[in-house]
C-alpha cells in the first residue's frame, strides 16, 4: 500500500484512533521487553531493545557529568583522587542505569500517559 494512501486513511477518526491504540500497545510491549532484558543474565537482544526504546519511547543517553576536561589532567591526580573520580563515575553510571530501567530518562519523566495524543 502506498504511503499517501495510508496517510489519507489515517485522516478518518476511527482509523486514526485504531492507529494510535496500536502505537500505544507497541510502546507497552517494548516496556515489557525492557524489563525482561533487565532481568536476564545474558545480553541477548539488549542492543536492539535500546535502539527501539530510543526511537519509539523517546529515550536517550544523557551525560550527567562531562569528564573530558578531567581526563586531560589525570596524570596530575594522586591515587586517592583518581580512585574518587572512578567511584563517582561508577555512581553516575549506576544512577543512569536505574533511571533508564525505571523509564525516568525520558523527557516525560517516564509517564506513559504523557506520550498519548
Amino acid at each position: 500500500m502506498d504511503l499517501d494512501t495510508i496517510k489519507q486513511h489515517l485522516k478518518k477518526p476511527e482509523l486514526a484512533a485504531a492507529w494510535e491504540q496500536g502505537v500505544g500497545e507497541g510502546k507497552v510491549s517494548l516496556r515489557r521487553l525492557q524489563w525482561r532484558h533487565a532481568l536476564r543474565e545474558d545480553s541477548g537482544g539488549v542492543s536492539m531493545t535500546i535502539h527501539l526504546s530510543k526511537h519509539h519511547l523517546g529515550e536517550r543517553d544523557r551525560i550527567l557529568f562531562d569528564f573530558s576536561e578531567a581526563i586531560k589532567h589525570f596524570e596530575e591526580l594522586t591515587d586517592t583522587q583518581f580512585d574518587e573520580v572512578i567511584r563517582i563515575q561508577k555512581q553516575a553510571l549506576a544512577a543512569i542505569q536505574a533511571r533508564s530501567i525505571n523509564g525516568l530518562d525520558r523527557d516525560d519523566g517516564g509517564d506513559p500517559e504523557a506520550t498519548r495524543h
